[in-house]
């Protein structure tokens, strides 16, 4: 189940709260304190983009770690192509939207911010940014008039659309 300050989500009744495990899932890890990019999302991405489709998930994790972390391997230098290239630092690029959007989401939900993101940024929406990544060939025009469409508020879509630039 969602969260419950996702708009549209109602609280369950204790009595199947009271039957079910609760646990929560956040998205998968993207940066970490040192600055190193984790592939996680852009694996779910990589079947939607069809020059990274058809490498194995073990050959898409070697090009981004030697494209996106610099951790150079013979695999990777094996597997890069121009095309490749382009397409891995597209999807890096998107990640990198979705989440600031992410953050930007968090910090108002918990009042660090006061600028009103209520936008959530789903997998659901990468994996559609990720099918016209090839179509647009920036990810932040991708991002633009993928996502901005559905934002009804002009102030928060002038927020994402500041994030967006600045990413």
């Amino acid at each position: 189940m969602n969260p419950q300050h996702y708009l549209g989500v109602s609280e369950l009744p204790q009595d199947i709260k009271s039957r079910a495990d609760v646990m929560f899932v956040d998205y998968p890890p993207f940066e970490d304190s040192r600055g190193f990019f984790h592939p996680d999302e852009a694996l779910i991405l990589k079947d939607y983009v069809s020059s990274l489709s058809e490498l194995s998930n073990e050959e898409f994790v070697y090009l981004w770690y030697a494209l996106i972390n610099q951790v150079e391997t013979p695999q990777a230098q094996r597997l890069i192509n121009p095309t490749r290239e382009r397409h891995i630092y597209l999807l890096f690029d998107l990640l990198k939207i979705a989440n600031r959007i992410r953050k930007a989401y968090r910090d108002y939900q918990s009042q660090r911010s006061e600028e009103p993101v209520e936008f959530v940024f789903s997998i659901r929406d990468t994996i559609r940014c990720a099918r016209r990544l090839e179509r647009y060939n920036s990810a932040q025009r991708v991002v633009i008039e993928t996502v901005l469409p559905r934002v009804s508020s002009p102030l928060e879509r002038e927020i994402l659309k500041n994030i967006m630039e600045s990413a």
